[in-house]
């Protein structure tokens, strides 16, 4: 009978597992500003993000910037959870990258539910809207995440992009996260 409830208490842990707060989302595609990148992606969005949101006025009047920026957050916030190469960095950093994140998408009005390649996409293709100046073509983009009514608002937030705490915060951690790692191994020959 405890071999059961052992079983039966078993199988419920690995269902909540799966379906609560920490299931697994997967790693969206690469951002186009990471695409070209030689060297590590990941360490790139990790220090491009904390010098964005650690101080935002240095990105003031670059809405290119800050949609990529978002849009590396996007990537990088599965990507710590899910790359087996971060299991070395404290087990805070994740969750703290994600905080973050989430603080980002409520300040720029993405919907809770989207999928981090969608929300990938859409910062993506806003900063080539940008690049291409068509203003209209990022708000566009943006409405895929926001609904039409709060793209205006989003465009006009990557111009100008507020003190975000818990994503300077995440992003600061993982900075952090990364030299803790790189401290504890040895570099390769």
């Amino acid at each position: 009978m405890r071999t059961l409830a052992a079983l039966i208490g078993l199988s419920l842990l690995a269902g909540c597992a799966q379906t609560g707060p920490t299931a697994s989302v997967p790693t969206p595609n690469l951002p186009a500003s990471l695409a070209s990148i030689i060297t590590d992606p990941a360490r790139t969005a990790i220090n491009n993000t904390a010098a964005v949101f650690g101080n935002p006025a240095s990105v003031q009047g670059r809405p290119i910037a800050v949609a990529e920026a978002i849009s590396q957050l996007e990537w990088l916030t599965p990507e710590l959870s899910n790359d087996q190469r971060f299991i070395g960095m404290p087990p805070t950093v994740a969750g703290s990258v994600r905080q973050g994140r989430d603080a980002v998408r409520e300040a720029f009005g993405v919907r809770p539910d989207t999928s981090p390649q969608a929300a990938v996409n859409a910062f993506d293709a806003a900063a080539a809207a940008y690049r291409a100046n068509d203003p209209p073509g990022a708000q566009t983009a943006l409405a895929a995440v926001t609904g039409a009514d709060g793209a205006a608002r989003a465009a006009s937030l990557l111009s100008a992009l507020p003190r975000i705490p818990q994503a300077a915060a995440g992003t600061s951690a993982a900075v952090s996260g990364l030299a803790q790692m790189n401290e504890r191994t040895p570099p390769r020959r």
